[in-house]
């Protein structure tokens, strides 16, 4: 307790119960700001959720029936894209560092590393992923203040995916089952969801924001992987990876895997049932009978839930309006049109009518 005492500043000290240990926190901006570094400090440490013990000079009470309950810290568990605001552990000025606070925003290699001192290194310009792990775990580990005191430091982030759940304190090799995979690259609850999917399946993800979606379902195992790599490539605007094939994940390293630049979503001829990106039961009937449409007519197309969604106006301008206003009164992601009359526009990503 002397050297919590002697801690300056606003600080806090958390502790787990069972093992009789402490982990302190100080120079804080605020008591709140102490009461969350000391116990998101000491489940980075101790991989457990830990007990409040102390804030500023304040002992904590004892619960009246004795059960003092660990508190599970959001920041700590969040596996998310990469956001300075949920680094557990750091102090304020560490989350508005330059570098941090451009990290997301920086192309290439990269990966950060913590350290439940409240330590975080980044490393970016690396020639691949693997030694831009190396560098920021380096970087932490052979930290002068720390001395190596307290333990080793995790990887934080690979790319824009934060990692730290992972609690890896080497550089990924390869992941060995579908789990790993999906935890290197998106997030967690990505797993469950997609476990419990119907067959003949596909799981993509476009590696720098994360975004995932699956196709389940397909009279064909290929026809799953084409039309959700395309899903995913019209809701992000950038090409996806296939993680996932079945109950089998694809590539053991996601951000090594190549990028499925799908060439449906290039197409920009005539209207064919056999050029759409993807073909959702619940859009069966208008794609089929859209080509037969007479007059001015338009056709919107949803990533999420996938939709295809037809409309006729008096004029261009009024069925494209008509075809995007349904389209995206389906609550999921906004729409964009796919063809206007008999001539397919999906390569231009228009989200509003033509004038």
């Amino acid at each position: 307790m002397k050297g919590y005492l002697e801690t300056q500043g606003h600080r806090a000290q958390a502790g787990v119960r069972e093992i009789s240990q402490a982990w302190r926190s100080g120079s804080r901006e605020n008591p709140m700001a102490a009461e969350q570094g000391a116990l998101e400090a000491c489940q980075i440490y101790h991989a457990r959720p830990c007990v409040l013990i102390a804030v500023d000079s304040q002992l904590m009470n004892a619960p009246e029936d004795g059960s003092w309950m660990g508190r599970t810290m959001s920041r700590v568990t969040y596996d998310g894209q990469f956001d300075p605001e949920q680094i557990p552990a750091v102090r304020q000025h560490v989350r508005q560092r330059k570098d941090v606070r451009e990290y997301l925003f920086v192309s290439g290699p990269k990966a950060a590393a913590i350290h439940p001192w409240g330590r975080l290194f980044i490393s970016i310009g690396s020639p691949d992923q693997q030694k831009a792990e190396e560098d920021a775990l380096a970087k932490c580990n052979g930290d002068p203040d720390r001395k190596g005191n307290e333990g080793p430091c995790y990887l934080y982030s690979i790319r824009n995916h934060v990692v730290l759940p992972l609690r890896m304190t080497r550089p990924v090799s390869a992941a060995r089952e579908l789990s790993e995979g999906i935890r290197l690259v998106t997030e967690s609850r990505a797993e469950p969801i997609y476990r419990n999917a119907r067959d003949s399946k596909a799981l993509a993800v476009e590696p720098e924001s994360g975004w995932w979606s699956f196709w389940d379902g397909a009279s064909k195992i290929e026809y799953a992987e084409n039309s959700v790599l395309a899903q995913c490539q019209l809701a992000t605007n950038r090409p996806c990876i296939l993680l996932a094939k079945g109950d089998s994940l694809v590539p053991s390293d996601p951000f090594s895997a190549p990028l499925r630049d799908m060439e449906t979503l290039h197409y920009s001829e005539g209207y064919k049932l056999d050029r759409l990106p993807f073909l959702p039961a619940a859009s069966a009937g208008v794609t089929q009978i859209y080509a037969s449409l007479s007059g001015p007519k338009a056709l919107a197309i949803k990533a999420i839930p996938p939709r295809f969604i037809s409309a006729v106006g008096e004029t261009a301008t009024q069925a494209q309006e008509r075809a995007l206003g349904d389209c995206n009164r389906i609550p999921g992601t906004p729409c964009l049109l796919y063809a206007i009359g008999d001539g397919v526009v999906i390569n231009q990503r228009k989200a509003r009518p033509d004038p």
